[in-house]
């Protein structure tokens, strides 16, 4: 009998996103045939320390039985007389050949002995099926096997399942923990969703300014093996255990639609690492603060983040805020933020725009995308910057560059009381108030183009908010929002939106 993986996860995937684990086995029961059965035929008693032994498919199972004169710790025993001279062959068999294999549970729970004739014991399978190779071997001539029942020769395991085990760590660390599914077969086919376990198992680590460039965030990522078998009895034991390869798992999560549409993540990056954003290309202010997260593809030296200046009086500037050496799937963030090279730009310089690619070592291959960010000349009334986790399961920065409004939702109610007059100095310290005091922000988007507004989207999908003061410090907020209305327009007054922040309410009582 044998286990397959049907389906299994990509080695890149999102924890959010539906990961089907599938697993089928050939433990059939026959549609025709006979059941296993054969006869043992005892000419004599067996001799001391002789053996029998059971052999299921090829040798994945065996059970050896010893003949002995006394049972014995560690050994599946069936007892001989003992030395006693004219013992009955038939009385043997009878009453302490069978009852001892009655008495092994290992093979009762597959088979049958019961006495055939004052010679023979009859050995019978519980259930028929065309999938086991049954053998039974001896090292002794007092036996004989006879009428084997040919052409099925099978069993089915009692109390089968097909248990799937997922092993799982960071990626940073190798001690695993084990989450163990013992789903029950339908059709001899398995089927579980391994996203609702592993999805909370990541590790959160949210950017903060100042330190360097770059910044292993690989602690993020899991990495994980399924390990897949057969298990059968009571208690149940466990046979035939299979491990997968390492496979890794970003946290956030990816539609249906954009999974039927692109595949599996890899697919959907069509052999690049690009920067885990949607955002790639976005208008910036100067103390915008810009974090880009990158999982390389392969495991590689050097590899090196390039930026690209672009200055007013068109000439451009390279520099280099990053030069990794990565392991393949591992996670990398990059500040990319104007105020993280300004102090490098060549003197007398302007800066309008810049971009940012990673290249191999020797500047001849682009191992990502290029993300563009361009310096905002408007005269914005107010900016406020959120740092969100996006649908990558990584934090970005959305800026807010419309009128800032502050506001209080203060919400006080009395506490009912009854009593008789004329009422008591101790009644009156009954009466209390609870008051919810409620700070908000309300911001507004400006007016942008359409392409804005899809990423915008993704912002409001999230549900981990940081409201990002002056001094990078971050403050939990929640955002609630009415309705947005995705136009084909691309006039901005049709794309402009307000929002509300939430901060943490206050109370008192």
């Amino acid at each position: 009998m044998s286990v397959t993986l049907v389906t299994q996860p990509d080695t890149v995937e999102q924890s959010g996103s539906f990961l089907n684990v599938a697993a089928a086995s050939d433990n059939e029961y026959a549609q025709a045939g006979e059941y296993y059965q054969e006869y043992l035929r005892f000419s004599a008693l067996p001799n001391t320390f002789q053996q029998i032994e059971f052999i299921w498919n090829n040798g994945e199972t065996s059970i050896t039985v010893l003949f002995n004169t006394s049972y014995s710790n560690g050994n599946f025993t069936v007892k001989l007389p003992g030395g006693l001279i004219g013992t009955n062959l038939s009385t043997w068999i009878e009453n302490s050949a069978i009852p001892d294999f009655q008495n092994i549970k290992q093979l009762t729970d597959d088979f049958t002995f019961s006495f055939a004739t004052p010679d023979k014991i009859l050995v019978k399978a519980k259930n028929k099926g065309a999938k086991y190779d049954v053998q039974i071997t001896h090292s002794t001539t007092a036996i004989t096997q006879q009428a084997k029942v040919t052409g099925v020769d099978a069993i089915r395991r009692s109390n089968f399942t097909i248990p799937i085990s997922i092993f799982y760590s960071h990626f940073l660390s190798n001690t695993f923990n084990e989450i163990e599914y013992l789903p029950h077969p339908i059709a001899n086919k398995v089927h579980i969703d391994i996203a609702d376990e592993l999805k909370h198992q990541h590790t959160s680590l949210w950017p903060s300014p100042g330190g360097t460039q770059s910044q292993d965030v690989s602690k993020m990522v899991l990495k994980y093996f399924i390990r897949y078998g057969e298990a059968y009895g009571s208690p149940l034991q466990y046979f035939q255990q299979t491990k997968t390869a390492t496979k890794y798992l970003l946290p956030g999560g990816r539609s249906k639609t954009d999974i039927r549409k692109n595949g599996s993540f890899l697919s959907s990056l069509n052999g690049m690492a690009k920067w885990l954003t949607h955002r790639s290309t976005r208008k910036v202010s100067p103390t915008e603060p810009i974090y880009l997260y990158y999982m390389p593809l392969a495991t590689a030296t050097q590899n090196r983040v390039r930026a690209k200046l672009f200055f007013t009086d068109g000439t451009t500037q390279n520099m280099e805020p990053a030069n990794l050496n990565v392991q393949a799937y591992s996670l990398w963030m990059i500040k990319i933020g104007l105020q993280e090279f300004a102090s490098s730009v060549q003197q007398g310089k302007v800066i309008t725009s810049w971009s940012v690619t990673v290249y191999n070592s020797n500047l001849t291959t682009a191992l990502s995308n290029t993300a563009f960010f361009e310096l905002d000349q408007s005269k914005n009334i107010d900016e406020i910057h959120i740092l969100y986790r996006n649908s990558f399961g990584v934090p970005d920065v959305y800026r807010f560059t419309g009128e800032v409004g502050h506001f209080t939702n203060f919400n006080k109610t009395a506490a009912n009381l009854y009593v008789d007059t004329p009422t008591a100095d101790t009644d009156r310290t009954q009466v209390h108030t609870e008051s919810y005091y409620q700070k908000s922000i309300e911001i507004n988007t400006q007016y942008f183009e359409k392409q804005e507004q899809d990423q915008l989207i993704d912002f409001l999908n999230s549900k981990d908010y940081f409201l990002l003061l002056s001094d990078g410090e971050k403050v939990p907020v929640t955002i609630s929002a009415g309705t947005l209305g995705n136009h084909t327009s691309n006039s901005g007054r049709r794309n402009a939106h307000t929002f509300t922040i939430n901060l943490d309410p206050e109370k008192y009582a």
